[in-house]
């Protein structure tokens, strides 16, 4: 195992370049790429089958939750109009991923497979068979497979239809789709133990920021609720911690590594290096990306832009300019469903209101100088 972090992809780099020359794209690449499929592809109809139903099941599943549990427990607790819409998302998905990463916890440390200590030891079926047609595909890690390759395909649907739309939705459309790939084409050459391994690096951080979601519904039914502000705070630093820590540290390590460098120790003769570590490394640069929304929360943190945390996804330029003035520009507009509401106003608008008033005092003026002589009379 490497020592440090540049020492890894300084390896996987040269593992790279010498297997590009060896293996890389020739003219006969793509038919040879297709045949190498055929024959050491294992996909079932069945498997495909039980993929759709599964994608079908949790889009029905979704709907059914939202309209009478989601929904419900959103006007119970008499959250604002907009999180009314929100919560059912974040409590979907929040139940979702803890729910498979506890599955993966289990998989990974029930005793049965070495993942974890020895991450290299995802080869072992592999080096023994030699090809992917004589390996099975365990029936836990298999039932976790077609959960979420099903998950996925029904979370495309949702992008589109049911969540609500932001800066960086049609990155997690192609997301959605690389995770599908990836899990189908793993599956399929029976790298699964790689993708075992990659499914408990990713889903820890989308239950850390689902929850940290719900907890700001909370924390917007009143600026007084310090539970809810202190859990806001907890969960996002959780989920920033979590995040650089498993997306951006541990996967260089536990998979671009195993699947970059070792891999060609341990089954030089493997099939799809390339293509296998491509979509990787894709993956790997779209946690860089949406990393970059964390570091740009933060950032504003620092520079007092942002007195809270914010889903800067959400956000338009102009309320990210203009968010910080949430509390001085306010004006309290009564109170709704038990919590008070307040009206932001942007500087400019402000300052047209503040014109504005002096102009009708102007033409007040005369009126209520007669009315005062009249009175002194």
């Amino acid at each position: 195992m490497a020592s440090n972090y540049v020492e890894i992809f300084t390896r996987i780099w040269e593992t790279f370049c010498a297997q590009w020359k060896h293996r890389g794209p020739t003219e006969t690449y793509l038919q040879d790429f297709v045949d190498d499929l055929h024959e050491n592809g294992v996909i079932r109809v069945e498997d495909i089958l039980t993929t759709i139903a599964l994608g079908v099941a949790f889009t029905l599943a979704r709907y059914v939750a939202t309209a009478f549990i989601f929904k419900p427990l959103a006007l119970y607790f008499k959250f604002i109009p907009k999180d009314v819409t929100k919560f059912p998302e974040s409590a979907w998905k929040v139940f979702y991923y803890f729910s498979c990463y506890m599955y993966c916890c289990y998989i990974l440390y029930c005793g049965k497979y070495s993942f974890i200590e020895d991450p290299d030891s995802v080869w072992t079926e592999m080096k023994i068979a030699g090809l992917a047609s004589k390996v099975e595909i365990p029936s836990d890690i298999y039932i976790l497979y077609v959960i979420q390759t099903g998950f996925y395909l029904h979370s495309i649907y949702a992008t589109f239809f049911m969540d609500k739309w932001r800066k960086d939705s049609i990155v997690m459309i192609l997301h959605h789709v690389l995770t599908i790939c990836l899990l189908a084409f793993s599956f399929a050459i029976r790298y699964h133990n790689i993708g075992v391994i990659v499914l408990y690096l990713h889903d820890i951080a989308d239950v850390f920021l689902e929850f940290t979601k719900i907890c700001v519904c909370f924390k917007s039914r009143s600026e007084d609720c310090r539970i809810a502000d202190r859990l806001v705070n907890f969960g996002f630093l959780m989920f920033a911690f979590v995040w650089a820590k498993c997306r951006l540290y541990q996967y260089p390590y536990r998979v671009l590594y195993v699947t970059g460098h070792t891999s060609m120790k341990i089954v030089p003769e493997g099939k799809f290096y390339l293509f296998f570590n491509f979509m990787l490394w894709a993956l790997f640069v779209m946690n860089i990306y949406w990393f970059h929304f964390i570091i740009l929360l933060i950032w504003r943190v620092i520079k007092g832009e942002s007195r809270e945390v914010e889903d800067v996804r959400e956000l338009s330029k102009e309320e990210t300019k203009n968010n910080f003035h949430k509390k001085e520009n306010g004006m309290k507009n009564g109170k709704t469903n038990g919590h008070e509401s307040y009206i932001i106003k942007s500087k400019d608008q402000a300052i047209r209101e503040e014109k504005n008033g002096i102009i009708d005092k102007a033409k007040h003026f005369p009126h209520q100088r007669r009315k005062k002589n009249l009175q002194g009379n």
